[in-house]
């Protein structure tokens, strides 16, 4: 199954002790789409749709997805052979092996940017605050190298990947803010994070759990303090956030709130029957999440969502594509995985 992390909080503060300019917007985006009209309806899942999953599945092994290019034509696995467990990069080209991986070792999160994998290795199933957090180049393909290790036992929240840029979550909900290409680790031990992800434009965390945390940001690119729009820092009941693109979403039990630029402001995007909505993920058109009894992908272009597993498994909405992990029936076995771009996904039936 793909892996799930929950979302963050944040606060604003400069990073690396730069001066902090004027806050910053991203520019408005014009686009008109039915989810800024009226909340999503539920579609049947198209032929198209499932022609292109199916044709999308990935090699037999037992492959488990841990990150992704945005237009899933690339996709980093954990394969679990006898005797052996390693990551590995399928792509065009190929399978290339990232990393051996030791016996009990397990990566269980991921994050690519088109060029930098950033990834986190588990040491002991039993004790997920014994890890190891590692970037791995992909134009010159060396050995992956150590970016820090565990000496604290806090666990580590989502390292996650964006235009040469890496952040995640340390112990106490500090929060790293790390340069690919030249190693600088600028580290905002006061963040008290309990999630955070990368929009095109920003890098954002909550700050407080999902009963009363709030969203707070820094330029995705230089660091410094941005002053987010008043549709993102009204609500803070938030139990899921997620964000890419120019568009959050966020959750709140059975309902689906979110934010797009461009938007005069915050829309309920969904409400199920079935509650609650948990583990969304964004990508450009699209944003996947479940239930508790199964995964959907909601299409931005159409104003609709859809159900693309039949039970448990998962769902994870990239820029241009979208990855779905069916459940093998055995929760210690991984089951097929499919990677589609979203070229093959035409939009989905709009309401009528």
């Amino acid at each position: 199954m793909l892996r799930r992390i929950t979302t963050l909080s944040v606060r604003v503060l400069a990073l690396g002790g730069c001066t902090s300019p004027a806050p910053t917007q991203p520019p408005t985006d014009t686009r008109t789409t039915a989810a800024a009209n009226k909340q999503f309806c539920k579609v049947d899942l198209p032929e198209s749709w499932r022609s292109a999953l199916a044709a999308g599945t990935l090699s037999p092994d037992p492959d488990v997805v841990v990150a992704a290019s945005d237009d899933a034509t690339g996709t980093f696995v954990q394969v679990t052979r006898a005797g052996s467990r390693t990551l590995d990069w399928l792509s065009a080209g190929g399978r290339t092996t990232v990393m051996a991986l030791g016996v009990n070792d397990e990566v269980a999160e991921g994050s690519f940017d088109g060029r930098w994998l950033v990834f986190a290795v588990f040491h002991n199933p039993e004790n997920l605050s014994l890890w190891t957090l590692y970037v791995w180049d992909s134009q010159t393909r060396g050995a992956p190298k150590r970016i820090v290790d565990n000496t604290t036992d806090a666990p580590l929240m989502r390292p996650v990947a964006h235009r040469g840029k890496a952040a995640w979550l340390g112990k106490g909900g500090e929060l790293h803010f790390y340069d690919l290409a030249s190693g600088k680790d600028t580290v905002l031990t006061d963040a008290h994070g309990t999630t955070v992800f990368f929009t095109d434009s920003w890098l954002v965390w909550r700050v407080g759990d999902n009963v009363g945390g709030r969203l707070q940001a820094v330029d995705a690119a230089a660091g410094t303090p941005v002053t987010l729009p008043a549709a993102l820092t009204a609500d803070t009941a938030m139990q899921y956030v997620a964000g890419g693109g120019e568009t959050i979403v966020w959750t709140n039990g059975n309902t689906m709130m979110g934010w797009r630029n461009g938007w005069a402001g915050a829309k309920r995007l969904i409400t199920i029957d079935k509650g609650p909505i948990q583990w969304p993920h964004v990508g450009g058109d699209l944003v996947s999440f479940g239930d508790i009894m199964a995964y959907f992908v909601a299409d931005l272009r159409s104003g609709s969502y859809t159900q693309v597993t039949s039970d448990a498994g998962n769902a994870w909405a990239l820029p241009s594509g979208l990855i779905v992990g069916y459940y093998s029936g055995d929760k210690f076995k991984p089951g097929t995985s499919t990677a589609v771009g979203i070229g093959h996904l035409p939009p989905l039936a709009a309401c009528s």
